[in-house]
């Protein structure tokens, strides 16, 4: 039985959310999917025709969904036979902890071209911290 990935109806993007562009949305919620272990490992992620029926997008949307997720590393496109998933859980794990690393690493640096103290970081980083905790706990 082949390992396909089934689109949830439950999570839909919101027009116009956070100033976030469609693409980004929907990429998003792949993206917490396979983080989360729900596309697993090698699993036949929705053609670009399902994908933008479901979300209600373009054609060429869902094509860039699918390469900004190849070029991130999280699938792998083979013609004729369709997208996968490309890495286990822990890989991807790995590949988004770099990537943040590398944003903390840039904001800290540009703080402190701007004079910020140690403290004034830790206490922009705690409000932001706080202001998403809340965010969510109001969804």
């Amino acid at each position: 039985m082949r390992n396909t990935a089934r689109l949830d109806p439950m999570m839909m993007p919101s027009r116009g959310k956070d100033g976030l562009p469609l693409y980004q949305q929907i990429k998003d919620i792949i993206t917490h999917r396979i983080i989360n272990g729900e596309f697993l490992k090698d699993a036949l992620l929705p053609s670009f025709r399902e994908l933008s029926d479901h979300y209600g997008c373009s054609l060429i949307t869902s094509k860039r969904v699918y390469q900004d997720l190849g070029r991130e590393g999280f699938v792998r496109s083979v013609p004729g036979s369709g997208t996968y998933v490309t890495a286990g859980l822990d890989q991807i794990k790995a590949k988004r902890l770099s990537i943040l690393q590398q944003a903390f690493t840039e904001s800290v640096e540009l703080a402190f071209l701007n004079g910020c103290s140690t403290e004034e970081m830790r206490i922009l980083f705690e409000t932001a911290l706080e202001a998403k905790r809340q965010e969510r706990e109001n969804r």
